[in-house]
């Protein structure tokens, strides 16, 4: 609308108003965006300050191109009133723009506090009946197996992409223990801690068949117990 009230008033054709207009603006949006890329400041003096120098070089630009193609009479004062219009806009666009960058990036930092700080009560896990909802404190053991950790409870066992790592950050630590690199158990679970024929620290879970050896680095643990 601008532009077409500047073509009327000035005597310019509507289409090299446009282009005045749309080179202005793009000016000033753009030396916006060179002091917003990554962190965009919040001092409205610099603000004011670099959307001027995007001014002065679109209105450059312009008298530029009047010299080169148009060969017509241009005012500046069309020419700032152009650009204070379409200025403000750049600005505002710019400032929208970054500012709900930076709101997403804060939410996104406050949900992973949130999640770090909350402890893990279910886990979504698959087998051959399909995928079931498990609650932690019915799970026995976690055991890496290649690219899936193995979860096991006294009535099935389950498949899921967690690591073992990311588990154990998420887990209760009075709960569940790593007793090697690739195993956690659930401490309620544990009947008892021997040594194996070999002369192994071994941990035998509760209704499970199987002798979890404890890695050197985790025995410390049992010391607790």
């Amino acid at each position: 609308m601008i532009a077409i009230f500047l073509a009327y008033i000035s005597k310019i054709p509507f289409y090299q108003t446009l282009l005045i207009s749309n080179i202005i603006g793009i000016s000033i949006l753009i030396a916006n965006i060179s002091i917003g890329y990554k962190q965009y400041t919040r001092n409205i003096f610099k603000i004011i300050v670099v959307s001027l120098l995007g001014l002065i070089i679109g209105i450059s630009i312009i008298m530029i191109l009047d010299k080169l193609f148009f060969n017509i009479s241009i005012d500046i004062g069309y020419l700032f009133i152009t650009g204070l219009f379409f200025g403000v806009l750049a600005i505002s666009l710019a400032w929208l723009y970054f500012n709900k960058r930076n709101i997403s990036d804060n939410l996104e930092k406050i949900r992973n506090k949130l999640n770090n700080g909350k402890e893990l009560k279910w886990i979504k896990a698959s087998n051959s009946k399909g995928i079931n909802l498990i609650n932690t404190s019915n799970i026995i053991y976690f055991q890496s197996e290649q690219k899936y950790t193995l979860v096991v409870t006294n009535q099935a066992e389950y498949l899921i992409n967690t690591s073992i790592k990311d588990l154990l950050q998420q887990l209760n630590k009075d709960d569940f223990w790593q007793i090697n690199r690739g195993v956690i158990v659930n401490v309620n679970y544990i009947k008892v801690v021997n040594k194996n024929n070999q002369g192994k620290l071994v941990v035998i879970l509760e209704n499970q068949n199987i002798d979890l050896i404890i890695g050197r680095k985790y025995i410390n643990l049992f010391k607790k117990m």
